[in-house]
């Protein structure tokens, strides 16, 4: 099957650009939307005209914005399709969380946040009615020790975002990092290496961009971050939530460690229409 969908989205990608417009006003699945993007950059610039008016196509019909990552500014990482966590977030929101911290945020900070908001994780500016969800106080109580500590940018589901979710997007995984700052220095919780942890990244925005651009949060990095200490000893698994769609199109919420699990509304798909389509397709 997999075959099949590269032949028809190679397919796709050539021709005329009225063609390629006219084949993409068909409503593909979130999956396949981003393999047809994922094509298109084999072959043309982020840039391209190709690129644009199919990110704008799919941006006019999803709640859930894609976006083309210049290779430039996060090199080393690839797909360069990044997913906004959080569509209500915005770069305001996460120079307020900075201020909070007490730090004077300067014009170069704004840059190198404006640049941390484009990793291909979705970081987005934490939503400040999340302050009191058990995966936030997760972080104070398993690093006491860092005074005033704040979560910045993470990458998680929240579940009122659920319902936006378009077909295809069925498997939500974990955030991958989290950012988090006090007074004098920043943090990046690393979920990706098999060794989660928070990682002290520097004093300075520029610092953690650097660090993440060069990938120190992983062990085989040449010069990775280090560790703080887990003093409170916590079972991640009591405090961060896990979500996959189930079969009526809905979203199943669990915190397996506490055998906590709810059910959330998600988009309800067309079943007959969506068949159809991959009828014509195939």
């Amino acid at each position: 099957m997999l075959s099949i969908l590269w032949a028809y989205l190679k397919q796709l990608v050539v021709g005329n650009a009225s063609q390629r417009a006219l084949r993409f006003v068909i409503p593909l699945s979130f999956h396949e939307t981003r393999q047809y993007v994922f094509a298109l950059l084999q072959m043309h610039n982020e840039t391209s005209d190709e690129v644009t008016l199919a990110m704008k196509q799919w941006n006019s019909v999803s709640a859930l914005p894609l976006s083309v990552i210049p290779k430039s500014v996060w090199p080393k990482d690839y797909p360069r399709i990044r997913i906004q966590s959080h569509i209500k977030s915005t770069l305001g929101d996460a120079v307020n969380l900075l201020k909070a911290t007490g730090r004077v945020v300067s014009t170069e900070d704004e840059k190198y946040l404006s640049l941390l908001l484009t990793h291909p994780c979705g970081w987005s500016a934490t939503y400040q009615k999340q302050m009191d969800e058990p995966w936030v106080h997760f972080f104070h109580e398993q690093y006491p020790q860092l005074i005033n500590l704040t979560l910045i940018l993470d990458s998680m589901t929240y579940p009122e975002e659920l319902i936006d979710f378009p077909d295809g997007y069925d498997m939500v995984e974990q955030a991958d990092f989290f950012l988090l700052a006090t007074s004098d220095s920043f943090f990046v919780y690393d979920t990706t290496d098999g060794n989660e942890g928070l990682r002290p990244a520097g004093a300075t925005l520029k610092d953690v961009y650097n660090g993440m651009k060069d990938w120190r949060w992983a062990d085989s990095s040449e010069n990775p971050w280090g560790f703080v200490d887990d003093v409170g000893c916590l079972d991640p698994e009591l405090y961060f939530p896990h979500y996959h769609r189930l079969k009526n199109g809905n979203f199943e919420m669990a915190l397996y460690g506490r055998g906590y699990i709810k059910e959330y509304p998600g988009r309800k798909r067309n079943v007959l229409f969506h068949n159809m389509f991959r009828k014509f397709k195939y």
